[in-house]
């Protein structure tokens, strides 16, 4: 709780005409004062200037601001959700919500994501049968670029026949992996990148093997698949 000698609030005035205002004074005699506006907003005022704006109202309107003590928006979020990171004297850094896309300087920025898959014996044994979907579709006008895949396998037996894995997208695949199953032991493999692979247009990424499903392998067997990709848009 704060102490009688360093905050002393009181309310301004309310008179019709005028917004209504409250103001806070510190222990050195530094004043924030609290401002409704007549369209509703709700301000909150330093002595350089204003600090933090609520509003409520459609999409495209503010819901909240905080400014740096000469105006300048800092922190603004929409009611769509929109955030815009604003920083003096340049333009601002935005998470839109609509397409999950970031931006700086009016440009999207490409977001390196990461995601892990992880499989049993079982799904290992029906990977051509039953692929596994890593990455779900981006929506129109976007495409998957896979980046990088690792493997990581906990073996006591290898798999006998059909080990090569790949990450299909459409009727191509971008990344392979021709070692990982054929081990018998604990280990740790980077795929081959596949070059002149197509980027296909609002398609998932699966995991699958060539040919036909994996025999041998063991029970206790367990793989981990993480993939770092980026979103594409190629309209």
């Amino acid at each position: 709780m704060a102490r009688d000698d360093v905050n002393k609030p009181f309310t301004g005035s309310t008179a019709v005409g005028e917004e209504p205002i409250h103001e806070y004074h510190g222990k050195d005699a530094h004043l924030i004062d609290r401002v409704t506006e007549d369209d509703g907003r709700v301000g909150w005022n330093g002595t350089l200037g204003s600090m933090l704006t609520l509003e409520d109202g459609e999409p495209d309107d503010i819901v909240h601001q905080v400014n740096d003590v000469s105006g300048i928006p800092l922190l603004t979020i929409y009611n769509s959700g929109k955030v815009e990171f604003g920083i003096p004297l340049f333009t601002n850094f935005v998470f839109d919500p609509t397409d999950q896309s970031y931006s700086f300087n009016g440009d999207k920025l490409k977001v390196l994501q990461e995601v892990e898959l992880n499989l049993t014996n079982a799904q290992i044994l029906a990977l051509n049968t039953t692929p596994i979907e890593v990455i779900p579709a981006p929506g129109a006008g976007k495409a998957i670029q896979v980046m990088s895949v690792v493997s990581v396998l906990k073996s006591t037996v290898a798999y006998a026949t059909n080990t090569a894995m790949r990450l299909v997208s459409g009727a191509g695949h971008c990344f392979e992996d021709t070692a990982t199953l054929t081990l018998a032991a604990d280990t740790n493999v980077c795929w081959e990148q596949v070059g002149g692979a197509e980027l296909v247009v609002n398609d998932p990424v699966d995991i699958t093997v060539n040919t036909g499903d994996p025999t041998g392998g063991d029970a206790g067997n367990t793989l981990k698949v993480i993939v770092q990709y980026v979103i594409v848009d190629v309209t």
